[in-house]
């Protein structure tokens, strides 16, 4: 196992002390790139700072959605719900927090997957050659878009009761067969010219 170059606490200090990437790579007899690469996996690290103002529980919340999971199971497992129902309510509510919002997507960001990359990815699914894939890719971009609802949509019915509806039928097509009979009875007095 090779010993690590860059020495931490030393690096701390020179890096609190403002020395230039140069005067580091020279310091630890390395090259430029791996100085910019330590300065940019320490800032990988640390949260951003949208993240680090949110409540513990919502952070919880936050790293759920990140790992995958749906509003209802992120609330389950960072609050005491006691309910789906109320997990539900719960996670629709907290995605939908604009604070909440920012910090989910400045993690994202930060680990290299923003809204520009996400976008070329899914082109790259929109144009897969393999009809389901598009097809599927074509849904998730409608939604992103707010173009696909997939809101439940409740349509109200009367209740109209179907023995009246049937004798209203029976009622119409009784009076179509009078007017015909009433049609075949007269007789058209109306010249020919």
């Amino acid at each position: 196992m090779s010993l690590k170059k860059i020495d931490d606490p030393i690096f701390n200090e020179m890096e609190a002390a403002g020395k230039s990437g140069t005067e580091m790579a020279r310091f630890f007899k390395c090259s430029n790139a791996a100085i910019s690469r330590k300065r940019k996996r320490r800032q990988m690290a640390e949260p951003p700072e949208s993240f680090l103002k949110l409540t513990e529980k919502q952070q919880k919340f936050v790293v759920a959605k990140l790992k995958g999971k749906s509003n209802t199971s992120s609330a389950m497992e960072s609050y005491d719900c006691g309910s789906m129902g109320s997990a539900r309510q719960l996670g629709q509510r907290l995605n939908n927090d604009p604070d909440i919002q920012t910090a989910y997507h400045a993690l994202l960001y930060q680990v290299g997957i923003g809204k520009r990359r996400r976008a070329e990815r899914l082109r790259d699914i929109v144009e897969a050659k393999d009809l389901t894939v598009s097809a599927r890719g074509i849904e998730l971009a409608a939604k992103l878009c707010g173009e696909l609802r997939t809101d439940n949509i409740d349509i109200t019915v009367n209740n109209y009761d179907p023995r009246a509806i049937t004798a209203g039928i029976q009622e119409l097509r009784q009076m179509i067969e009078e007017a015909k009979e009433e049609e075949a009875n007269t007789i058209d007095i109306t010249e020919e010219v």
